[in-house]
C-alpha cells in the first residue's frame, strides 16, 4: 500500500506535465503556423494587387521571390523528406536558368538556394 502511495503521485504528476507540455507545443505549432501564413497571404494578394494594376513585373518578382524563399526554406533541411518539392526540383533549376539566369540579380537568398539546389544534383 505504501509503495501504491508512491508511485501513483509519480505517475500523475509525469501525465500532468507531458499533457501540458503537449498543450505548450500545440499552442506554439498552431501560433506559428498562423504566422506563415498571414505572410503568404500577404505576399500572394500584393502579388496579385500588382498582377491586376498592370505592374506585371512587380508581381513575378513578388512571385518568384516567395517561391524561392519556400524551396529555400525547405531545402535548407538535408533531412527532411519532400517528395512534392523533390519533384518540382528540375523544374524549378529549369525556371532559374531561363527566367534567373544572371547572378548579379541574385540576392542574397537566391544565392543560398542555388548552392542548396547544387548540392542536391
Amino acid at each position: 500500500m505504501k509503495l501504491l502511495r508512491v508511485i501513483l503521485p509519480i505517475i500523475l504528476t509525469g501525465l500532468v506535465c507531458g499533457l501540458a507540455g503537449y498543450r505548450v507545443g500545440q499552442q506554439r505549432q498552431r501560433r506559428v503556423t498562423f504566422a506563415m501564413i498571414d505572410g503568404d497571404f500577404f505576399s500572394d494578394f500584393t502579388a496579385l494587387k500588382s498582377f491586376r494594376a498592370g505592374d506585371t513585373d512587380g508581381a513575378i518578382h513578388r512571385i518568384e521571390t516567395h517561391a524561392f524563399m519556400d524551396a529555400t526554406l525547405l531545402l535548407y533541411d538535408p533531412h527532411a523528406e519532400h517528395k512534392a518539392l523533390d519533384m518540382f526540383i528540375p523544374q524549378l533549376v529549369d525556371y532559374r536558368h531561363a527566367y534567373r539566369a544572371n547572378p548579379s540579380d541574385w540576392t542574397p537568398m537566391e544565392r543560398n538556394l542555388e548552392r542548396l539546389l547544387s548540392s542536391r544534383k
